[in-house]
């Protein structure tokens, strides 16, 4: 299964975006909720500081204005939330008699990460809600931040402090799971639904624009109705094995991850004889990609890794993941298995046995993700199965659960092996999908669906990167 993407001119640019100058409509006049409806009475919504806020209670918002049906348009507003507060901006709906949102898309507001097992909280600032979810923390919770929500004919794009974080082309007669039927495109009011904690909202502009067709990529059905599968069920479809190779720039890997609707972690290679290689270059590396609308990856190179980054300056990124395929052997020579010249295997046997050993220590390094799992080098690849018995992998496994570390579905390469994956998830590993990618063209991801549907991989089953302070790596 595979997208299908056109290269087309892009109504807004990724990192600065400018739009129509038609006329703006104030939707709100920072003194009272004047031309607002609400459901509940009393509201849950009071005015504070020239700002709409809710008190932390559930409750929507509509606005009912004399002109009220918006159609295409470019909707602006600042937002700050406390702690655990989560909201939504909604558009193209009703003005609703309840809780339910009878029509239209959600752009959630959450800035509080939550991590691993938080159910549907894992969707965060961003997020066309459950048709295009942003799993990436973005934005801090009691900072004032700028959303932008662009409407044009099918088009939805959402801007963050003015950096594109998510877009989704609707399809004709588009999947949609039965408590999201009216999740369409049409026209309606704009609302705001506070779901839990503070929220406080100003400056709410409207900009209408034209009425007319935008080119748009080449969609493909049945990759739309899987993906729009995964995110209304909060699955988390991230590619947290992403390199910027053979001519992929982060531009381009931020715009491929939008059309393809997979979350993107861009990792830097890290280690002795690799493009990063101490504490400078790495802050270096960071700064370059601090506004990006993705997660930062480490790929801890080498056994060496830990003695040329301190812990501290490693805990920037949002995840370390390391693999096997860079260990010196019993005969002190320093291997690249995926380098012929590099690699020394003799007898397969004794080979698998010291590599197997060497991924026991290396899990219990401080990473999260074992990537590129179970590569063996090329002069023996054709004796995969044959080579990766039952006791190997039993033992592998194990120092995976031992060490709470993720295994990598690894797209490149096509492993681990549908038997392997299979023990592991009897034995409770959590896994994450990656590519590993030499560039644009392989970014694929039907090994990981094939895996997906075969081993009925849930939510629950994925890794999510650690909260801030809770990192292996800060542990040390």
């Amino acid at each position: 299964m595979k997208i299908k993407i056109l290269t087309t001119v892009l109504a807004f640019c990724l990192f600065s975006i400018s739009f129509s100058q038609e006329k703006s409509i104030s939707l709100f006049n920072g003194k009272d909720l004047k031309n607002w409806l609400s459901p509940v009475v009393p509201s849950v919504f009071t005015i504070e500081d020239n700002a709409i806020v809710s008190q932390g209670k559930s409750g929507a918002l509509f606005f009912n204005g004399k002109d009220k049906q918006f159609q295409n348009f470019v909707l602006s507003c600042d937002i700050k939330t406390q702690p655990e507060a989560i909201a939504e901006i909604i558009f193209h709906t009703d003005l609703s008699k309840g809780q339910e949102i009878p029509k239209g898309y959600s752009i959630r507001i959450q800035n509080t990460y939550k991590g691993a097992n938080s159910g549907e909280n894992i969707k965060l600032t961003g997020s066309i809600d459950r048709i295009r979810n942003v799993y990436f923390p973005f934005i801090k919770d009691q900072q004032w931040f700028n959303l932008k929500i662009s409407v044009l004919d099918k088009e939805i794009k959402v801007f963050l402090n003015n950096i594109q974080v998510a877009s989704y082309t609707e399809p004709s007669n588009p999947w949609r799971p039965e408590d999201l039927k009216n999740r369409l495109l049409s026209s309606g009011t704009v609302g705001i639904r506070n779901i839990q904690g503070k929220v406080s909202i100003k400056n709410i502009q409207l900009i209408p624009q034209k009425n007319e067709l935008v080119a748009q990529t080449s969609i493909d059905r049945e990759y739309d109705k899987k993906i729009t599968q995964l995110h209304a069920a909060n699955f988390p479809l991230i590619d947290f094995h992403v390199h910027l190779k053979g001519g992929l720039t982060l531009e381009d890997a931020v715009i491929i991850s939008q059309n393809k609707g997979i979350n993107y972690g861009i990792a830097a290679n890290c280690g002795l004889r690799f493009p990063v290689t101490n504490n400078g270059e790495l802050n270096a590396y960071m700064n370059s990609i601090e506004n990006a609308a993705i997660y930062r990856g480490m790929q801890a190179e080498g056994r060496e890794w830990m003695t040329l980054f301190s812990p501290d300056t490693a805990a920037r990124f949002d995840y370390i993941f390391t693999d096997a395929m860079t260990w010196t052997n019993n005969k002190g020579f320093r291997m690249r298995l995926w380098i012929k010249e590099e690699t020394e295997v003799g007898d397969p046997n004794m080979f698998m046995d010291e590599l197997v050993s060497k991924i026991e220590q290396i899990l219990k390094e401080p990473i999260d993700i074992y990537v590129n799992p179970t590569f063996i080098p090329e002069e023996i690849a054709a004796r995969y199965n044959e080579l990766w018995t039952t006791e190997r992998m039993d033992r592998v496994i194990n120092a995976l659960v031992k060490n709470d570390v993720a295994l990598e579905i690894n797209a490149r390469y096509k492993i681990p092996g549908i038997e392997f994956i299979k023990k592991a998830k009897q034995a409770g590993v959590k896994f994450s999908f990656g590519t590993n990618n030499l560039g644009k063209d392989d970014l694929n991801y039907d090994y990981c669906f094939e895996v997906l549907d075969e081993v009925g991989l849930t939510a629950s089953d994925m890794w999510m990167p650690r909260k801030q302070g809770t990192k292996k790596i800060q542990k040390l």
